[in-house]
């Protein structure tokens, strides 16, 4: 992490980048601690000419903790087995169960979006859906996933996952990660 974190000072420094080291340290975190990838994203954030915060990154770079989110949720509602994705999350430090069970009500949450928009006008347009765009392969696997799953369905889910983060949030001396991986393949079950 000190090598990885001197590296990228330095790249900062070069480019006249106005960063802070939780910034930085932030950045290399959300690229699954990626230095070449870190070191790129450092270079798009020199043309905000600004002072660059954790925020601003959070806004402007797609992590590879992202992507690594977006690939565990595919496996879930493809009802394949999560357990060594999960494990890795778990263990890659950017998420906890929370975050996971937070992650998947955001996603089921988007392709419920997606569904209702396609059953009203036939197709769908990212930016009228969510008002941001998305790179088009991830917007295409969500019109794709999201009318497998009906509409009861999605109450369910969201139901569940609603369930399975309060109770996450209040129950002391639990599991967290037995119990999340139950609830996980409790909402695999309703798909």
């Amino acid at each position: 992490m000190g090598d990885a974190m001197a590296v990228l000072r330095q790249r900062s420094n070069e480019l006249s980048l106005d960063i802070d080291n939780y910034a930085l340290q932030h950045l290399f975190m959300i690229q699954n601690e990626e230095l070449s990838l870190s070191v790129n994203e450092l270079s798009k954030l020199a043309i905000l000419n600004k002072k660059i915060y954790a925020a601003d990154i959070d806004k402007h770079v797609y992590g590879m903790g992202e992507m690594a989110m977006d690939e565990f949720i595919s496996k879930v509602l493809q009802k394949e087995d999560i357990t060594s994705q999960m494990q890795k999350l778990l263990d890659a430090g950017s998420h906890d169960e929370i975050k996971i069970i937070n992650a998947l009500q955001a996603y089921i949450v988007q392709l419920f979006m997606f569904h209702s928009y396609i059953k009203i006008h036939g197709s769908y347009d990212v930016l009228d859906i969510l008002g941001f765009p998305l790179p088009q392969n991830l917007a295409q696997m969500r019109a794709a996933q999201c009318i497998k799953i009906n509409l009861p369905t999605y109450q369910k889910i969201l139901k569940h996952l609603l369930e399975s983060e309060h109770a996450l949030k209040k129950m002391q001396n639990i599991d967290k990660n037995s119990y999340t991986f139950s609830a996980l393949i409790k909402l695999q079950s309703y798909l």
